[in-house]
């Protein structure tokens, strides 16, 4: 019996022998690269998307800030002259706050629908660069052209100690309510004037009579009209003021003084106001008419409103001046409302929104 006995033998070294599992330093290399290509293109997508996230947040911002203030100046331009359109009035210095009870002190603002710019012992100045309007308006849907008195009376006061009660006959009282507020045109109409708010007490129908609060300025006289401002008329006027667009109402505080509670932000952001009337000749300017039925030659008020971007830039974004219809509004000259330590104001975006507001109670003067 023959015994066959097998033999293996190795191969070679390297030839069909299992190779080790791993990555070479060439493949390694390689995929470092990839990685840090991919890492440098996330980052930059990153930066891009946050700086346009900063840009249309603060351009959204900046938007929304001057629409609300917009809105805020148009809603009362629109109204402004409401409820006195008549010349007999208009330009008269009109005593606030004049009433005998009445704790706040008295300011004596020009009776008529708007003014831009007004002296600074009536409107205290806002940020440099920036105009400011006092905007005049009725609440009362009585006859805007007022309702004649027939007769004044005066009776002592049937309490101890309470002022003399007056009262004033008018031809139709129906238009007339308790605690609403009324003015009456002064004699003659031209040369310096003075007009008293009083309050109406007490009302009349069936003797056409109301009974009115005193005023160290007088009483309504006969043959003159009586105007209804209502319960509610607005003496506002607006500002800018570190950056920011204020609004105080003078019938509810001493708005004279820049640092009174009563001016209230409407909107943040707002770095310049600026506004012009338009004229029956077609010209456009800030000159307010000298003359009471020059008024009537008024037809619209033009306001624009610089906003600011909130959040700035690092780069220089803004280069020039700004202009809206009116001129230019340069940005550099608007001191009042400085950038932070570190930037200037060409680091932040502006836009410029402008209206025209028709004034539309102003044109019945005329007639």
């Amino acid at each position: 019996m023959t015994r066959t006995i097998r033999t293996f033998s190795l191969p070679p070294e390297g030839r069909g022998s299992r190779k080790l599992l791993g990555f070479s330093l060439v493949e390694v290399m390689v995929a470092l690269l990839i990685g840090m290509i991919g890492m440098l293109v996330i980052m930059q997508v990153a930066r891009t998307t946050e700086a346009q996230k900063r840009v249309t947040t603060g351009s959204g911002d900046a938007q929304n800030n001057a629409a609300l203030a917009i809105y805020s100046v148009e809603r009362h331009l629109k109204q402004a002259g409401y409820g006195f359109s008549s010349l007999e009035v208009i330009g008269c210095a009109m005593r606030i706050h004049d009433e005998v009870d009445d704790p706040m002190a008295p300011v004596s603002p020009k009776f008529v629908p708007v003014v831009i710019n007004p002296p600074n012992a009536i409107l205290p100045s806002g940020d440099a660069g920036a105009d400011t309007l006092l905007v005049i308006h009725g609440s009362s849907a009585s006859l805007p052209e007022g309702s004649l008195i027939v007769s004044t009376e005066s009776k002592p006061a049937s309490l101890p100690g309470s002022s003399d009660q007056r009262f004033i006959g008018l031809e139709s009282v129906t238009d007339f309510r308790e605690d609403e507020l009324v003015i009456a045109a002064p004699v003659g109409s031209s040369g310096s004037c003075e007009l008293a708010l009083l309050r109406i007490l007490d009302t009349d129908p069936s003797g056409y009579t109301i009974e009115v609060s005193t005023s160290p300025y007088g009483t309504p006289t006969e043959d003159r009209l009586l105007f209804n401002l209502g319960a509610e008329p607005k003496v506002v006027g607006y500002a800018v003021r570190g950056g920011n667009l204020t609004v105080c109402d003078y019938m509810l505080a001493e708005c004279t003084d820049a640092d009174d509670a009563g001016w209230i932000p409407v909107a943040n952001g707002i770095i310049s106001l600026r506004a012009q009337y338009r004229w029956d000749t077609g010209a456009w300017n800030q000159t307010a008419p000298a003359k009471r039925e020059d008024w009537a030659k008024i037809s619209a008020v033009r306001i624009a409103l610089l906003a600011r971007n909130s959040e700035p830039d690092k780069e220089n974004v803004t280069t020039a001046a700004l202009s809206w219809a009116g001129g230019s509004i340069d940005p550099a000259a608007l001191t009042d409302a400085p950038p932070p330590a570190g930037l200037t104001w060409q680091n932040y975006r502006y836009q410029v929104y402008e209206t025209v507001v028709p004034l539309r109670n102003i044109p019945w003067m005329g007639s």
